[in-house]
Order: structure tokens, then C-alpha cells, then sequence
């Protein structure tokens, strides 16, 4: 898969994995005490950004009504940046080798230098 000839929809991060929290060198970590591991990985592609949402109302049971707006709220993350977050989100979003797909709203945020 080339990454450059890939366009991303809504608020979908595409990113190659830099550290996996289940491997500490040739030894595997069982999923049990990873679920609040940190995994690192660089943007290779962004979407446009989600669509803003507002609250319409409520249903018979109580339960609030969106609507999506006509105005996209845009992204924190741009293609190169090094960002953090939580493995479950990344371990279950594998691509293809170390591609994964996450919303941007499970990144932890952006690791400076």
C-alpha cells in the first residue's frame, strides 16, 4: 500500500506503528497488562476532519438527537508528526504490517522533537 496515494475520510489517521508496547525486545507481553500501554507511531495520512455535530433534541426514551453540521472541525495532527496512543486502539486497527487506521480522537496527542 502506498500511503502517499491514499486519502483518508473524516477524522481517520493513518499511521505506521514506531513502538509497540507487547514486545520488549524478544520478549512478548501478554494483553492482560497492556491495557492502558502507550504505542508511538508517525502520520503518514489525515482526513479532512469530522463533521461538527449539534444537538437537535431529545427521542421518546431521552436520549439527545445530533445532526451533523455543514462545517468540518479540522485536525490536530498533520502528516509527520509523532504522536502517542492507547495500544488497545492501535492493536486492533492493523492495516497491513505496521499500518494502522485510528480515529483521531484516540490519540493521546502529538510527542514534540
Amino acid at each position: 500500500m502506498d500511503p502517499e496515494r491514499l486519502t483518508m475520510c473524516g477524522d481517520q489517521v493513518l499511521l505506521r506503528v514506531e513502538a509497540r508496547p507487547d514486545m520488549a525486545g524478544l520478549l512478548h507481553i501478554p494483553d492482560g497488562s497492556m491495557e492502558t500501554s502507550m504505542g508511538v507511531g508517525v502520520v503518514l495520512a489525515v482526513g479532512p476532519g469530522a463533521w461538527e455535530r449539534t444537538r437537535i433534541g431529545t427521542d421518546t426514551a431521552g436520549k439527545p438527537i445530533y445532526a451533523d453540521t455543514a462545517k468540518r472541525r479540522l485536525p490536530d495532527v498533520k502528516v509527520g508528526d509523532r504522536v502517542a496512543l492507547l495500544w488497545p486502539h492501535l492493536k486492533n486497527m492493523c492495516v497491513a504490517g505496521d499500518l494502522s487506521v485510528v480515529a483521531e480522537k484516540d490519540l493521546w496527542g502529538v510527542l514534540e522533537g
